[in-house]
């Protein structure tokens, strides 16, 4: 469980890509349990936009969940995590620590 009276500002960046059929979704970014983005993916097929995640948080392992709306077919993946700013160590493509 993160320490609440110590938290420190950090910037990651992660890469959503997207392949659909029909219309464009739309899909919410979350870290940990907490909405961070809730958006319309409107590139082209098979594209990918960076999502810019800033963060004031206590140390801690946080988890970051891309969700779709059901109603759209649509294959949604997260790649490329990158530290941008703060202490943190990238754990995977979608999971890190404050230090």
């Amino acid at each position: 469980m993160p320490d609440s009276d110590n938290k420190k500002f950090v910037k990651v960046t992660l890469d959503i890509y997207c392949f659909w059929l029909n219309h464009a979704p739309d899909y919410r970014l979350y870290v940990n349990d907490e909405l961070f983005a809730d958006r319309t993916f409107r590139w082209g097929k098979e594209k990918y936009l960076q999502e810019v995640i800033n963060l004031n948080a206590p140390p801690g392992l946080y988890t970051i969940r891309v969700e779709h709306d059901s109603k759209h077919i649509v294959d949604f993946s997260a790649h490329n995590l990158q530290v941008v700013q703060g202490n943190v160590k990238k754990i995977s493509d979608r999971e890190f620590e404050i230090r």
